[in-house]
C-alpha cells in the first residue's frame, strides 16, 4: 500500500531516535532508588504516554510517595546526561532527508520540550522540521489527538493530507483520532498490542515505512 501525504507527522521516542532502551534504564534506576522493580514490561505499557503518567504508573503499583513535577524533572536530568548514548532509528535520517524535499515535517512528541530540543539537537536535526510540538503545547497528551492536530495546524496542512509515523499504540491511537493516515513502525513485540486496529501500514523499520511513501530510501 502506498499512502500519499502532504505533511509527515514524526513521533521521536522510538520512533525516529532509538531511545526507549535508555529511558527503561533511567527509569529502572528511578524506581529501584525508591524500593521499586521496574520491569521491561513495565515500561512497554508506558511507551508514548509521557513521562508524568510513568510516575503516576510506579506511584500507583509500587505505593512509594512522589511529586510528580519534582519526579519527572529527576528522570529528565537522569535522560538528558546520558543522550550520549542514543543513536537514531535505522532509515530515520534518509526518510527525513527524502520527504524534505516534498513534504512538511513536524515533530509531535509527548516529551518535554527541553527533552525534545536536547534530543533533536544532539543528531542536528531541529532545522529539518517545520514545526516541533511537545506534551507541554497541548492539554491532553496522547493517546488523545491534540498533539497530531496542533502539528498539522502548525505547517498549514488539513490532517487528513498528513501521515502519523509512531511506535506505540498510544501514538496511533493518536492518529487515528487525529484523522491522520498512520503507519505504524512498532518497537518491541507485537503480541497483545491491536496496532491493526489504528494503523492503515505495519513497517518492520522506516526503510520499509519510505517505500509505503513511495519515497523509497533504502540502498539497492
Amino acid at each position: 500500500m502506498t499512502l500519499s501525504c502532504e505533511a509527515l507527522l514524526w513521533d521521536m521516542d522510538g520512533l525516529l531516535v532509538d531511545s526507549e532502551p535508555l529511558w527503561f534504564l533511567v527509569e529502572r534506576d528511578f524506581a529501584k532508588r525508591r524500593g521499586g522493580d521496574f520491569t521491561e514490561e513495565h515500561a512497554r505499557e508506558n511507551i508514548g504516554k509521557g513521562i508524568k503518567n510513568t510516575v503516576r504508573f510506579m506511584h500507583a503499583l509500587f505505593g512509594f510517595d512522589v511529586d510528580v513535577d519534582r519526579d519527572v524533572d529527576e528522570l529528565i536530568g537522569d535522560f538528558m546526561a546520558r543522550t550520549s548514548e542514543l543513536s537514531l532509528k535505522p532509515g530515520a535520517r534518509e526518510l527525513l532527508e527524502k520527504a524534505r524535499e516534498s513534504k512538511k515535517l513536524a515533530l509531535a512528541s509527548s516529551s518535554h520540550k527541553r527533552l525534545v530540543m536536547r534530543t533533536l539537537d544532539q543528531f542536528g536535526l531541529v532545522p529539518m522540521f517545520d514545526a516541533i510540538v511537545s506534551g507541554e503545547d497541548v492539554k491532553h497528551p496522547k493517546p488523545a489527538p491534540d498533539l497530531f492536530l496542533l502539528a498539522a495546524d502548525l505547517v498549514g496542512v488539513h490532517i487528513e493530507r498528513c501521515v502519523v509515523l509512531e511506535d506505540s499504540i498510544a501514538g496511533v491511537t493518536a492518529g487515528r483520532r487525529a484523522g491522520a493516515k498512520v503507519i505504524a513502525v512498532p518497537e518491541g513485540p507485537l503480541e497483545n498490542r491491536p496496532f491493526e486496529a489504528f494503523s492503515d501500514v505495519i513497517a518492520v523499520d522506516l526503510f520499509e515505512a519510505a517505500d509505503h511513501l513511495g519515497m523509497p530510501t533504502r540502498s539497492r
